[in-house]
């Protein structure tokens, strides 16, 4: 039997680079993500949602994306 793996919020940030950290490790209050194609803003944005759900910033059954 192995033992469930713990993620922390802090791994949901793992492999963004720096603006796309920024975009994610900041879930409070609305932010504009302007950037031009295949930059990666989905991806922050989806790593956004992921990080508030982990920090309690986000109820989880609260989130529609």
């Amino acid at each position: 039997m192995t033992t469930p793996t713990r993620y922390d919020a802090d791994s949901v940030l793992e492999g963004l680079d720096p603006e796309q950290r920024e975009v994610a490790a900041n879930p409070s209050g609305a932010m504009c993500v302007l950037a031009g194609a295949g930059t990666g803003k989905t991806r922050a944005i989806t790593h956004r949602i992921a990080y508030g759900v982990r920090t309690g910033v986000y109820a989880p059954n609260s989130v529609l994306a």
